[in-house]
Formats: structure tokens, sequence, C-alpha cells
């Protein structure tokens, strides 16, 4: 049936019109908003992935990773592990799991970016942990860096991915971790060795920075 009643769009009887006009605008309200607020996610997603990356790839997190690690390549010794670098490294993924835990960091960038390295450290640093929280007489202790670790053994085994490292696969991966943040390591001071370039002052001196050796084993 089509009605045969004028259609009014301004004055009496134009209210439906009016009302169907701000229905609209609403919507579109809403998509831009949803729209915006999906950028901002995405953004902030972007940020936390490129901080933890930063933060895990730097000089000082290369060089407990590499002091820990050759303490366990060479003496098959997984609780008497340095004691400095390797509280460097759990306080790094306990601040890390704790974010997740409260919702700051979503736990898939984690898994995209981190998720092996979480599982592999807690493997490395879970029996240290463990003779820590029982001589601290303190069970908290790396709690939520534990956590992280189960979480992203879930999600893999979940993904139909293999959770867990064999003895094999476990000395390959200490093995390629050394090769890598001894490689890190390296750059960095060469970094600093070269001499920079300054074509305005070239009387200055150049000043050297003394190369750090690996950490010592802590008492």
């Amino acid at each position: 049936m089509v009605s045969t009643n004028p259609l009014v769009l301004i004055g009496p009887g134009s209210e439906w019109f009016w009302s169907m006009l701000q229905l609209v605008v609403v919507a579109v309200s809403l998509l831009g908003l949803y729209r915006q607020v999906r950028l901002q996610t995405s953004a902030s997603a972007i940020e936390q992935a490129d901080a933890l990356s930063r933060e895990w790839a730097s000089e000082r997190l290369n060089r407990s990773r590499f002091a820990v690690l050759r303490y366990v390549r060479d003496n098959q010794d997984w609780v008497n592990v340095p004691v400095q670098p390797s509280n460097v490294i759990g306080d790094f993924w306990e601040r890390v799991a704790y974010l997740v835990r409260k919702g700051h960091v979503q736990r898939d960038i984690v898994s995209a970016y981190l998720g092996s390295a979480v599982e592999l450290w807690w493997v490395i640093l879970g029996p240290y942990a463990r003779q820590l929280r029982q001589s601290q007489n303190d069970a908290a202790i790396y709690e939520h860096f534990e956590w992280l670790a189960g979480i992203m053994a879930e999600m893999d085994r979940r993904a139909g991915q293999a959770a867990g490292f064999d003895q094999t696969t476990l000395t390959q991966r200490i093995a390629y971790s050394l090769q890598v943040s001894g490689d890190a390591i390296r750059a960095a001071e060469e970094l600093r060795a070269v001499p920079p370039l300054s074509p305005t002052a070239p009387d200055i001196p150049l000043r050297t920075e003394p190369t750090s050796g690996d950490f010592a084993h802590a008492d």
C-alpha cells in the first residue's frame, strides 16, 4: 500500500523525519566513536609491543641473559645461577606478567612478541625462584612470572603448537640465545667505540668508555 498523504519535512507532521534524522546522526556518531576507539586500541597495542621489545633487547638485559645462560651452559646448575643478573631478568618478567594480569598489557601481544621467551626463561629461572621462595619463606616471589609462563604455554597448546622444552630443544635455545645476546653486546660496545662525527669541534679529544666484562658470579 502506498500512502497518499504528502511527506511533511518542516512544520506540524514532520516529527517523524526529525526523529529519524536524530537516529541517523546518533548511529553515525557511534560508528565514528567505535572507529576511534579501535584506532586508539591498535596504537596502544603497537606502543606496548614496541616498549616490551625495546626493553627486552636492551644492553642491560642482554648482559644479564648472557651471564645466566653461560653459567647454566657451563655448570648445568639451575639453582645457583648468578643472583644479580637473574633478578634483573626475573624482575622484568614479573613486571610484564603483573601488567598482563591486571589487564594493562594484552596477553596476545606478549604471546606474539615474547611468548616463547617467557616460557624459556621460566624453565631456566624456575628452580632458582622456587629455591628463593623456600629460603625467603615467601611463596609470592615471581608468582606473576610463573603464571604468565603457564598462560603462554596454554595459548601455545590451544594454537596447536608444542609447549615446553625437551633437553635437546632447551640446549639449542640456550646456545642460540647466547649467540644473540653476545652479538648484541658486541654491537653496543662497537657503537660506543666509534668516534662521534663533530666537524665543528675537531680538537675535542675522543673519550671512550671502558668495555665492561660479563657479570661476575654474585655471592
